[in-house]
């Protein structure tokens, strides 16, 4: 028996981007995610940024943005993903940890 992956974890974890930028991390399947940024991405383009309390990096390749009120809507496909990572993932996202507010430019 192969064991489903249909588990979607929804809430905010903060995320430190790599530019040094405050975003969030929306909603999670372990395999796919949804990411609130204060920037754009193209499509095609890779988001990399530190989920905040812990170690672990998060990669997503993205697949869609678009721009929601001040911030942006990133969906992708998250890469390099541990079975460690995505507890941790979904940990957070329980814990439905808010995120700081983006700030506006």
């Amino acid at each position: 028996m192969t064991e489903s992956n249909s588990h979607e974890a929804q809430g905010r974890a903060a995320l430190r981007l790599s530019s040094g930028e405050v975003g969030a991390l929306l909603s999670t399947d372990g395999d796919k995610a949804t990411l609130e940024c204060p920037k754009a991405f193209p499509h095609g383009s890779t988001v990399s940024a530190l989920l905040e309390g812990s170690e672990f990096h998060l990669v997503l390749k993205v697949f869609r943005c678009k721009k929601v009120g001040e911030s942006y809507r990133i969906d992708g496909r998250l890469k390099n993903v541990s079975r460690a990572f995505k507890a941790t993932l979904f940990a957070k996202m329980a814990e439905g940890q808010p995120s700081p507010s983006v700030p506006e430019a």
